[in-house]
């Protein structure tokens, strides 16, 4: 018997991917949208040509306001289908949540209606099965789940093909059919989606722990093995929350773990993470394409490149996927399908893949997975003493390897290894089996630059060796090696574990007439890879690579990859006689690798030749900051041809949290023993002054996802009505939240300015960690309408004097160099000001050619001092000058004394019509007070005191205010009187009160039925003011609506939406969008209306 159910709203779109949402748009936009459109459109041009036909030009009078109408509808019109194309918040759903007794039960109600008999129904899929399409039209399945005793329903749905993609791969079953079989087939699996739709479908810290404390817990099955076909780059990888958390899955409780490599290119350093983390318990795996493309630094190879099932919203039966994604699912369902001890399996893996000859080392690992020879391997040696023992392998300070590149590749050294056997779930394990644990290994290397010990008796401890390493004899080019322990007892048991070493030697540059390398005609097949690692001169700064093909009728897909601290990819066409250029920014004294590859699917060879080039404009800092306090700041630069150019393309401001509090998270977020994680919520309130794109930062805790000591950051951003604009995560480079200059309607959701609230979530099992972090600011940052340049000069004296800056000039080779930046003038940035705390970043160029000004680029920061005052006296010493002499010091006195005496009056009489709103408009004191304050100049009165006057008052004020002499006024260029800036200031004050006296004349007499007297009033107004005029719109839209001229008046309503964006005046549009019979707008609005005005804040 249900007892009680619950409401929510849920966007499909919130559970589409990319692909998806632009087919369903384009369905609905022409099911729902066009035909309605169509009519109206129709409709309204025919009334206009009409109008046209029977009333020629000029209009005057009411004719003119009724075109003004017919013109609007028109345009309102165009406007809406320009930007429904553009945006769409697609379907918006009603669910119903209740529990049956049994189960919880929820309803979508698809058909936007309220028609939940035929909505989906659904229970949890782990106890039930239960999962089905949203809608016919979209094909997506989803599942739910519920949390927190119904708090939280969960709708699951994948963000990509991807996932059921490799799950095919893994375990496809059908038994009909055995070629479409996947490697496991008809293996269980358990799909735990990590991929959030807010950001592209990348994985989130949050949905990584939750996945982990899932399979930890292991509360209704057991996993065990894992694929993950994800990943990203870090930092580091030798610490990092989300990496223990793995270590943990496979150390404590014997799950395999299979990731994909990445796909960055055949350099060696491109491998992402994981499984570049902390633990080396993960098996990277590489992917092997006929012919071959891949990279080094995986385990094994497997095949891949297939054909294979995707989810059914693709309308797609089957679809080719090919990288290291698919090569991870390949090894993962190979490894489902051999009977073995957990542990064991990883190192059976590894010493029965066969090592393919031909193809590239660095790709294969170990070699390609064999899996009947693993299968007997783990049969063979099961009960060995071994067979549950990981081995840690630390060099030096915690690095998994040795790798050896720039100084130190040229020189002998000797490296301290660590050995520390791990066993599975070792904090549970007697005591008596670690202190009966003894292996006596023996150390095997064929690299003869290599020298190792021979034997090591190890303990149920850390152990050390030593490895002498002597690289200098090596010719250019990478090596590896491998020293390798077996157990002296079984040596046939193969390799227990492996210390690697890579060593990078570079190649000698051409020195004239710049440092360079050239290559011509070099052979490219199919998968062919050509490596070279350059050591970067001292003095360079960018490099130039050209790539050319001389061959006539032959033309190639190249694949380039250059790596220095983070790499960067380029796929490149050659057409015939073809050529490709680019810049890369380098850094002096280190190693950079480039790397060519022809990609392996593109058939036949080409003959390519190619030159690196290295140039050179050196500053002595790669990050230069400057505070315009300080005044003129110097830096040097050496080498080169330069043509200093600074330009400053963002403020950014330090925001400081306006609330946090830290909470303990609910049953998804607790870990096994009952460890509970906390959650702290930092709360950022804002102003945005003008349109543009804001990318907010949160510099503690940037840039780092599987590196990072916090389990995951997340933040959303809220406009005033709680609805959500934009989200983000470690990576704002990612992310911006783009605030543009028009606002009209939901579907194209845009601000010119208004407040807003950012809200980040942290992650964390200690309290007392996140309790340091309650303090946290964010940087926001957003761009100039345009960029501020500074002068530079190249002397100091010619910067202290604002003379003349330098452009361009030729420097000697490794000569230096002083110039000089003036700081800003104030009027080029205080316009971009919002408050205090803020700076002024850009970049800075010193290259001429426009390769070097892509590459060789400096980053700029400009402290801003404090902002300058406003003069009050301004105005005053903008005036012409007398050849009098000036008053005396007694005159200055009389004056300042009088101003005082004029500002008491002046507050009195505020205070006295502050008075006026709070009394009742019948009473005899209002009457007098009011009376009183008309013997006053009517031009300075406040503008409240109009609000309460009788029409009979209204024109006494009017005629008061003399319109004439303010539309003279108006319509004067230039005042050249010497109290031009008073007179000024006290005509504008007058025309603001005329124009909103003058307003609530005219809706005084709308509310007296009075649409003729009511409509002079209107023409009157628009000597001074446009309708759309925030100081009459809202008198304009109610004689508009009075009128029935519905198209002038929705006008008028979105102008007023766009200034105050409020529940109330979206209302407005949608019954004035109904009194057009616009129903496919109506409908439109009405739906969108909850997801424009949420009761609450979107959890995260």
């Amino acid at each position: 018997m249900m007892e009680s159910f619950r409401i929510g709203v849920k966007r499909a779109f919130d559970l589409y991917s990319r692909g998806l949402k632009d087919r369903v748009i384009k369905e609905r936009l022409e099911r729902n949208w066009e035909p309605g459109h169509r009519d109206a459109l129709v409709s309204a041009t025919r009334k206009l040509e009409e109008f046209d036909s029977k009333n020629p030009e000029p209009l005057t009078g009411s004719k003119k306001l009724e075109k003004d109408d017919l013109e609007s509808t028109l345009e309102m019109l165009n406007l809406m289908d320009k930007k429904a194309r553009e945006s769409d918040p697609g379907p918006i759903y009603d669910v119903v949540l209740f529990h049956d007794g049994q189960y919880w039960t929820c309803i979508v109600d698809t058909s936007e209606t309220g028609d939940l008999e035929n909505g989906l129904k659904l229970r949890s899929f782990r106890e039930t099965g239960d999962y089905g399409p949203l809608t016919q039209v979209d094909k997506l399945n989803v599942s739910m789940n519920v949390f927190d005793g119904g708090d939280v329903l969960q709708i699951v749905g994948v963000c990509s093909s991807h996932g059921t993609h490799v799950a095919s791969i893994a375990a496809a079953h059908y038994p009909e059919i055995p070629e479409q079989n996947g490697m496991a087939p008809g293996a269980q699996i358990v799909s735990i989606t990590i991929g959030d739709g807010r950001l592209s479908s990348m994985e989130t810290g949050t949905a990584l722990a939750r996945a982990a404390s899932h399979i930890m817990r292991a509360e209704h099955y057991k996993v065990d093995v894992i694929n993950m076909s994800y990943g990203e780059h870090s930092h580091w990888s030798s610490t990092g929350r989300i990496g223990s958390l793995m270590g943990e899955v496979i150390n404590k409780h014997g799950v395999i773990w299979f990731v994909s490599a990445g796909n960055d290119g055949p350099a060696l350093s491109t491998v992402g993470t994981p499984p570049d983390i902390a633990t080396n318990s993960v098996i990277g795996k590489n992917s092997l394409e006929r012919p071959t493309l891949g990279r080094a630094g995986a385990r094994l190879w497997t095949e891949t490149g297939a054909y294979v099932f995707v989810r059914p919203c693709t309308l797609k039966c089957t679809q080719l996927m090919n990288g290291t994604s698919m090569a991870s699912p390949n090894a993962c369902g190979a490894s489902a399908s051999i009977l073995s001890g957990l542990k064991q399996k990883g190192r059976a893996l590894a010493n029965t893949a066969s090592f393919i000859e031909g193809h590239c080392p660095y790709a294969q690992g170990n070699g390609l997975i064999q899996v009947e020879k693993v299968f007997e391997h783990v049969v063979e040696h099961n009960q060995n003493e071994e067979r549950d023992v990981r081995f840690s392998v630390s060099c030096n300070s915690g690095a998994k390897g040795i790798h050896l590149r720039d100084v130190n590749a040229n020189k002998a050294s000797e490296y301290t290894v660590k050995i520390t056997p791990i066993l599975l779930d070792q904090e549970n394990q007697p005591a008596d089996r670690k202190i009966k644990f003894n292996l006596k290994l023996a150390f095997l290397c064929d690299a003869l630059w290599v020298k190792c010990p021979k034997h090591l008796d190890l303990m149920y401890d850390g152990r050390h060796i030593v490895l002498h390493v002597d690289p200098t004899g090596l010719p250019p080019g990478p090596h590896s090696a491998y020293v390798k322990a077996y157990n002296t007892q079984r040596i046939d048991q193969g390799c227990l574990f492996e210390i690697p070493l890579t060593v990078i030697r570079t190649e000698p540059l051409k020195d004239f007439p710049r440092p360079c390398i050239e290559l011509k005609d070099v052979a490219f097949k199919p998968g062919f890879i050509k490596r070279h690692f350059l050591s970067v001169p001292e003095h360079a700064t960018w490099a130039v690579i050209n790539v050319y093909s001389a061959e006539k009728a032959v033309s190639g897909k190249l694949f380039f990859t250059h790596v220095r601290v983070m790499e960067n990819q380029k796929v490149v066409t050659l057409s015939e006689t073809g050529d490709f250029s680019t810049g890369i920014s380098v850094k002096g004294g280190f190693t950079l690798e480039v790397c060519l590859a022809k990609f392996w699917s593109n058939l036949g060879s080409i003959n390519v030749s190619y030159s690196i080039t290295f140039y050179g404009v050196k500053c002595d800092s790669k990050d230069i900051m400057m505070h315009g306090g300080e005044g003129i700041h110097r830096f040097q630069i050496s080498s080169e041809l330069h043509d200093e150019e600074i330009k400053l393309k963002n403020t950014v401001q330090v925001v400081r949290p306006s609330d946090s509090s830290i909470s303990p998270l609910k049953e998804r977020d607790i870990l096994p023993n009952n460890i509970t994680i906390y959650g702290l919520e930092l709360v950022y309130n804002f102003s945005i002054h003008k349109a543009g794109e804001i990318t907010p930062d949160i510099p503690m805790l940037s840039n780092v996802l599987y590196e990072s000591e916090f389990e995951s950051q997340f933040w959303m951003l809220f406009d005033s009505n709680k609805q959500v604009i934009a989200t983000g995560d470690a990576y704002p480079s990612h992310w911006s939240a783009k605030l543009h200059s028009s606002s009209l309607l939901i579907f194209l959701y845009q601000v010119e300015k208004g407040d807003y609230v950012l809200k980040a979530h942290v992650r964390h099992e200690k309290k007392e960690i996140l309790e340091k972090m309650t303090d946290l600011n964010i940087l926001l940052s957003q761009k100039l309408s345009s960029p501020v340049s500074l002068d530079v000069h190249i002397s100091h004296a010619n910067a202290s004097t604002m003379g003349k800056k330098v452009t361009s000039f030729n420097l000697p080779a490794h000569k230096k160099l002083p110039l000089f930046i003036c700081p800003l003038n104030s009027d080029k940035y205080v316009k971009h000001l919002s408050g205090l705390g803020q700076y002024l970043s850009g970049t800075m160029t010193l290259a001429k050619d426009e390769i070097g000004k892509k590459c060789d680029v400096y980053n700029f920061k400009y402290i801003i001092p404090e902002l300058p005052k406003k003069d009050k006296k301004t105005s005053d010493a903008r005036k012409p000058k007398s050849d009098k002499p000036s008053t005396s010091e007694t005159d200055g006195n009389d004056n300042l004394a009088q101003k005082k005496i004029d500002e008491y009056n002046e507050s009195l009489r505020d205070f006295k019509v502050g008075w006026l709103a709070k009394l009742e408009s019948s009473s005899e004191v209002h009457k007098s007070l009011y009376e009183e304050l008309l013997k006053t100049e009517v031009g300075g009165l406040s503008n409240l005191q109009v609000k309460f006057a009788h029409l009979h008052v209204i024109e006494q004020i009017l005629a008061a205010l003399n319109s004439d002499e303010i539309l003279v006024h108006m319509a004067t260029k230039h005042d050249y009187s010497a109290n031009a800036a008073e007179q000024k200031k006290e005509i504008e004050k007058k025309k603001t009160i005329y124009i909103e006296t003058l307003s609530i004349k005219g809706a005084t007499l709308l509310e007296k039925d009075l649409l003729l007297e009511a409509t002079e009033v209107l023409f009157e107004l628009s000597k001074f003011a446009d309708a759309t005029d925030s100081r009459i719109a809202s008198f304009s839209f109610k004689h508009a609506d009075k009128s029935a001229q519905y198209g002038r008046a929705l006008k008028i309503q979105l102008k007023i939406f766009e200034e105050k964006a409020s529940p109330d005046n979206y209302d407005k549009i949608i019954e004035t969008l109904k009194k057009l019979s616009w129903d496919h707008a109506t409908r439109h609005f009405s739906l969108t209306r909850p997801i424009k005005f949420p009761a609450q804040y979107e959890l995260f």
